[in-house]
């Protein structure tokens, strides 16, 4: 591409708010694509993240400097001193166009005459408002954003309806780019027992994830199993009030939680019965392809962006019904030739998937602006 290449700004959010999360790894593997494939020049004028997928990447020059320290304001710390390094950035001009990688609104009155691109990743604080805090300043700043914005990703066609729905963006500028899950690489064994016959949960238990409605409906499926077990993956250790349904088979060792790495998720997907994931609502839904990848049947909900990720290559339910997320898991590990059907499926669904082919549609994008 030569010295033509375009100039693309990133700036430092995602990675000193997460640790780890879908944000900083969508914007970790996209900008990594970029460069790795040659496709632009990136500057990231940011030094301090606790960002675990940025630290680890091969590209990028950053640290924790608090590094195995937790405590209130690190955060805030963080922001300030790299808000000094990008709005120097952003005066300076020397980019084609800028992506910030979060919704807070500091970069605008330094931008002038310069592109900015949004990704949304998700309405779901506008769609079930019920779960969300009112005084959330990111989900307030989103709508004044995407307004701004020289164009919109959504990262899908689910999260674009909404988005001309519930903000009134209009259609054309406003693009859907899926995402995809990076390569997984299972470990060799487990540092920890893991049962036999298991059904896999992954990530955040909270409100819209469903989780309570779900364990209603695996203490059926344990009842009628006695050799199965539920392991869950991530997202903090078990709470009281998300085990009311299931407490019985908690004291019987049969419902199981882990901090993981991807290496050892990777191998949980793996070796699992099906992989469940009964949220009401995602943008996306990386798991499902993680899952798809590894060879694990996946059981989902019928909502928002999961058949269009999932495709032929699940098994549905409603959410809402605690007996249909019952039925449809009792079906999927009461039956070989669906779990080899939808495993094959599986298989050839996630190939359509690749931070290649999302790096080079958003390249396009970003080149529609220079």
């Amino acid at each position: 591409m030569g010295h033509n290449q375009i100039k693309l700004l990133y700036d430092h959010q995602a990675f000193y708010l997460q640790r780890y999360g879908g944000i900083s790894r969508y914007f970790t593997s996209l900008i990594g694509a970029l460069i790795a494939d040659n496709l632009a020049i990136v500057q990231m004028p940011f030094r301090w993240v606790q960002n675990v997928h940025l630290m680890q990447s091969s590209y990028a020059n950053v640290r924790d400097p608090f590094s195995g320290m937790d405590f209130r304001g690190k955060a805030r710390i963080l922001d300030v001193r790299n808000k000094f390094l990008l709005q120097r950035a952003l005066r300076l001009k020397e980019f084609d166009v800028f992506q910030p990688t979060h919704y807070d609104d500091y970069f605008l009155p330094h931008l002038g005459p310069k592109p900015f691109v949004i990704t949304i990743h998700d309405l779901i604080a506008q769609r079930l408002p019920r779960y969300f805090s009112q005084s959330d300043r990111y989900e307030s700043n989103k709508k004044r954003l995407t307004e701004h914005a020289a164009r919109i990703i959504a990262v899908s066609e689910s999260t674009r309806k909404d988005l001309i729905a519930l903000f009134g963006t209009s259609p054309e500028r406003v693009t859907t780019i899926p995402l995809a899950a990076a390569p997984l690489r299972p470990s060799e064994g487990f540092p920890f027992a893991v049962p036999d016959r298991y059904l896999l949960y992954v990530g955040q238990r909270s409100a819209y994830k469903n989780f309570n409605r779900f364990s209603e409906a695996m203490a059926i499926v344990l009842a009628s199993d006695p050799d199965l077990h539920l392991f869950c993956a991530g997202g903090g250790p078990l709470k009281d009030s998300e085990t009311q349904a299931i407490r019985n088979f908690v004291q019987g060792g049969r419902v199981h939680w882990r901090s993981v790495d991807d290496a050892v998720l990777a191998a949980l997907y793996r070796d699992a019965e099906a992989f469940v994931f009964p949220s009401l609502y995602e943008g996306f839904g990386i798991p499902i392809l993680e899952s798809l990848q590894m060879g694990c049947p996946a059981i989902v909900s019928d909502r928002s962006s999961f058949p269009e990720v999932a495709g032929d290559a699940a098994l549905y339910f409603d959410p809402d019904d605690v007996a249909s997320i019952a039925d449809t898991i009792q079906r999927v590990i009461g039956d070989k030739a669906l779990k080899t059907r939808l495993r094959d499926a599986g298989f050839r669904r996630e190939r359509d998937f690749s931070w290649q082919a999302t790096a080079r549609k958003t390249l396009m994008l970003y080149q529609e602006l220079r």
